[in-house]
């Protein structure tokens, strides 16, 4: 089948990882696929690659960039036998491709994306797109693809129909242990280790975790590629006194990731939030205990409910890291679980699932 993948960004790191992982599976099965995206990263920075890791990628101009999430681009698409719009379902470029599709079958993963909104921008115009825009789409589909039960539910609370689960996977490279001890010596780190990764940006909410910070007896790295974003949480830092206790590590590639993850002694997500929580999945993979804020679809992904926190309770969340870190049989034993949990999340497994939907599209 000649695929399309509609992408809002893909670029090395961050909110690619759904659409190259579907592109990847369909690739693998010899599927003609392309992936459609802008040409920016969330930061607004111009991307001018063809391919990733072997997938065509065609990258269009882009109008109007606001905001991580925000951007307004028209996707020029030619015909498809299928068209999947990863993300988005209210964005005007999906609702554009949805017009612009022709015959082609149309698949959304539009990703739960209930969560607190703190512009007023947002809370405005987003449940007038959602009885609009996003309740049309997700109507007129072919198929929705929610990555958990919760998403699913919500997703028959606008009339959709024909809904499969398909969570978004990780490699089987991810199973393989880290080098701890590298990642460790690397960045002269010592004692117990807190680990927090994600894009830089602020739904990710790293300044719940560096409020806590003072409370804990431990490093805190946190990965991901450096943005505007994180020099608020730097400052905020700066101004509790805890620089000494943490590492901005930057950018992880897949080595230093899963050497960073095995590192650790704790992986905490502290989203606002996540319509899965990738990361989390990850780290279970690395046997490591998580802990991750109740919101979106965390609380299906986690190995146990000792592992979420309210969001906003920075009481708890202190507590909860402190608990994973001195009672070393509890955090063995619910890594164990998160291991055996997040096999269900491996590429060959989700692949199945995926190909199973694609191959029924008549």
């Amino acid at each position: 089948m000649k695929i399309g993948i509609i992408a809002a960004y893909f670029y090395p790191a961050g909110a690619e990882g759904y659409p190259e992982r579907m592109a990847e599976i369909l690739k693998n099965e010899n599927h003609d696929v392309d992936v459609i995206t802008t040409n920016i990263d969330p930061n607004g920075r111009l991307i001018k690659n063809d391919s990733y890791k072997g997938i065509k990628v065609n990258r269009q101009r882009t109008y109007l960039h606001y905001g991580e999430f925000a951007t307004v681009w028209f996707p020029k698409v030619k015909y498809y036998d299928v068209i999947h719009c990863c993300g988005g379902y209210r964005h005007l470029h999906t609702f554009y491709t949805y017009l612009m599709k022709g015959k082609s079958k149309f698949i959304i993963s539009p990703f739960f994306p209930e969560h607190q909104r703190d512009r007023l921008l947002h809370k405005f115009f987003i449940p007038i797109m959602d009885r609009t825009i996003g309740k049309y789409l997700l109507r007129h589909a072919d198929y929705c693809l929610a990555e958990t039960e919760k998403e699913k539910n919500w997703l028959k609370k606008f009339g959709v129909k024909k809904i499969f689960i398909i969570p978004n996977p990780i490699p089987i490279s991810y199973f393989k242990n880290g080098d701890g001890m590298r990642f460790r010596d690397k960045f002269n780190i010592k004692g117990k280790m807190v680990f927090c990764l994600g894009a830089h940006v602020p739904i990710k909410n790293f300044e719940e975790i560096i409020k806590v910070i003072p409370n804990i007896d431990a490093t805190f790295v946190i990965g991901g590629e450096e943005t505007e974003y994180t020099n608020k949480c730097k400052r905020l830092a700066e101004s509790l006194g805890i620089n000494n206790k943490i590492k901005w590590v930057g950018y992880l590639d897949d080595e230093n990731k899963l050497d960073a993850y095995s590192a650790s002694n704790l992986f905490v997500l502290t989203s606002k939030r996540e319509s899965l929580g990738t990361v989390l999945i990850e780290a279970m993979a690395q046997e490591k205990p998580v802990l991750a804020s109740n919101t979106g679809g965390m609380s299906e992904v986690v190995p146990d409910k000792l592992c979420l926190y309210q969001p906003g309770n920075l009481r708890e969340l202190g507590n909860k890291i402190n608990m994973f870190l001195t009672n070393r049989a509890l955090a063995k034993n619910i890594g164990k679980k998160g291991a055996n949990k997040a096999r269900r999340y491996s590429i060959k497994n989700v692949a199945k699932k995926y190909i199973s939907v694609i191959k029924s599209i008549k």
